[in-house]
């Protein structure tokens, strides 16, 4: 079952296109990352799906229903957003409370599921102190926390470890990991391919407003790339095998070391780096930027 259905998706602000025919599907249990650099669309889209925006032409179905009867199953959606919007002025709980009757809870079951939450997560020792003295960190996971208490099937994520150090982004990606054997969809935005490529079990490159690929990471990676890159520390060309040039560097990728190896010596070329082909190469490789 589709969750979410995008079809043919665009959006103007003014004169300017920020989203061009976008389509793509996420299934019901499906990790689905959307990575690119700032200004790529990510957000837009991220809007345009939870309801805060809508496009000028195209098709978006949630749970088979048009984004118009968004009243129906917003709270079957837990959204996430960039911009850190929790009440400063606030504890933890208030805060979470405030949400769940905005969310139609009554009272009583709001407080409970809160404090289960806070407890759940490991967050309970949070629940009286005021928003304003929490770590960037720690209110992150509170918005995650808020975002769960309707007990959404759709998951909708904007950046969610975005300047957070890496043991709490980790911390992120399990409860994520722990969402989907409950059979939650997550839709998320990223420019970390370590996240998206851990995660997501398919990937879409937006870049400039455009969809250029999507499918599973390792897949994608297998079937445009080759298993490995060699990084040369000058500018080369060698037939038959595929590469790009970034910064007077030359990254050529292949499956068979030793066979490369031998023809970069014949040319008197030592490689300065071996390693296993990420997505920062196969976005570098179709697009000549970085995330």
């Amino acid at each position: 079952m589709s969750v979410i259905q995008v079809e043919s998706l665009t959006k103007y602000y003014k004169k300017l296109k920020v989203l061009e025919g976008i389509s793509f599907s996420l299934e019901e249990g499906q990790i689905f990352s959307l990575i690119g650099p700032n200004g790529s669309g990510k957000t837009t889209l991220t809007k345009i799906i939870s309801g805060f925006s809508k496009a000028n032409s195209g098709k978006i179905k949630i749970f088979g229903r048009s984004t118009d009867e968004f009243k129906k199953i917003k709270n079957k959606i837990g959204l996430v957003p960039q911009e850190n919007n929790l009440d400063q002025d606030i504890n933890v709980l208030e805060n979470l409370i405030v949400h769940s009757e905005l969310c139609g809870l009554n009272i009583k079951i709001a407080k409970e599921r809160s404090l289960n939450l806070l407890q759940k997560f490991g967050l309970d020792k949070y629940k009286h102190e005021d928003i304003r003295n929490l770590s960037g960190g720690t209110k992150r996971k509170i918005m995650l926390l808020r975002a769960l208490l309707t007990d959404p099937k759709l998951l909708i994520l904007d950046e969610p470890t975005v300047g957070l150090d890496p043991s709490i982004r980790r911390q992120f990606w399990d409860i994520i990991i722990g969402l989907k054997s409950q059979n939650v969809s997550t839709i998320f935005t990223t420019h970390y391919m370590e996240e998206a490529s851990f995660l997501a079990d398919t990937i879409a490159f937006l870049n400039k407003g455009k969809l250029i690929l999507s499918g599973n990471p390792q897949d994608l990676i297998k079937n445009i790339l080759e298993n490995f890159v060699f990084e040369i520390k000058k500018r080369i060309s060698i037939e038959s095998y595929k590469s790009y040039i970034y910064e007077d560097k030359t990254f050529i990728f292949t499956s068979n070391k030793e066979g490369l190896l031998s023809k970069l010596k014949l040319f008197g070329i030592e490689p300065c780096t071996i390693r296993e082909t990420t997505l920062d190469d196969l976005f570098l490789y179709l697009t000549g930027e970085k995330v």
